[in-house]
């Protein structure tokens, strides 16, 4: 720990703590890796994993995997994974997974158990329409892929594949001109 307060690293049996830039009080988080900077003055939960410019600034829940920069820095919810750029940005609830960069972004703290893929998976278009924010239990694989935002149980499966309605699954986009049946 250096005395500028700028620095601090910080081995031990039950945390690993690398801080730059920012202030980090005395954790009582155990079993948990901290690779960050622009980290946040309350202490992150227990078993946790963040690693990147202002990843789980925001949280203070368990079993939470942010990694990239602004990876869940406003906040994740219980056991929340996310991975990539600016993923779960938005604060997701708990028990999601985000794979992409800005993958599952726009899902708040309503928003469980979605498994959102790819770049802006989960996340749609640009303008923010497809964008799943409240939604449960939804599956979004490719880039852009979204669906109706408080919507649940949307399945999209390819590049700009949106879901426009709960309980429904959508394979690929308008482009799309025809699904075979793979052959044996």
């Amino acid at each position: 720990k250096s005395g500028d307060g700028r620095t601090v690293f910080r081995a031990s049996r039950d945390n690993t703590i690398i801080h730059c830039d920012g202030t980090l009080s005395d954790t009582t988080a155990t079993q948990s890796v901290l690779l960050c900077t622009e980290m946040s003055d309350s202490n992150p939960g227990d078993k946790v994993v963040l690693i990147g410019a202002r990843a789980g600034k925001g949280s203070t829940n368990n079993s939470i995997v942010a990694i990239g920069s602004e990876c869940c820095e406003s906040g994740a919810g219980a056991e929340t994974s996310a991975v990539g750029y600016f993923s779960g940005n938005s604060g997701p609830g708990g028990y999601n997974a985000f794979f992409g960069p800005r993958s599952g972004s726009k899902v708040t703290s309503g928003g469980t158990q979605n498994t959102l893929v790819g770049y802006r998976g989960g996340a749609g278009s640009t303008d923010g329409a497809t964008s799943i924010t409240t939604g449960d239990y939804n599956v979004c694989i490719g880039s852009k892929s979204g669906g109706v935002s408080a919507a649940d149980n949307q399945i999209a499966i390819g590049y700009e594949a949106v879901a426009t309605a709960a309980n429904t699954a959508v394979i690929g986009n308008s482009s799309i001109t025809s699904i075979a049946p793979g052959s044996n």
